[in-house]
């Protein structure tokens, strides 16, 4: 998980080993590249709760990233970005 380190605390990456499975924790470290492109993506699109989102849905960083991407595209991304920075919970919309 020293990859996310260019993306957020190691307080958050902490919280990640102690909250998550070790499978988990293992696909998305062989998933690397797909998680940076998902938390760019995020980035990208003003998404403001990336560590909130990798603490408690570090699943949705499993998915590909062009599901994502596709996913964002069929709505007002805008509108979608600030429900999500909210309640995370609202990312469960797509």
């Amino acid at each position: 998980m020293d990859f996310l380190k260019q993306y957020v605390s190691l307080d958050v990456i902490d919280d990640i080993m102690d909250y998550w499975d070790d499978d988990i924790i293992f696909n998305i470290s062989c998933n690397q590249k797909n998680t940076e492109k998902i938390i760019n993506f995020f980035k990208n699109i003003e998404i403001e709760v990336i560590d909130d989102l990798l603490r408690q849905r570090l699943d949705i960083f499993l998915l590909p990233y062009e599901k994502i991407e596709n996913a964002f595209s069929k709505y007002n991304v805008k509108a979608l970005v600030s429900i999500i920075n909210e309640d995370i919970a609202n990312i469960d919309i797509f």
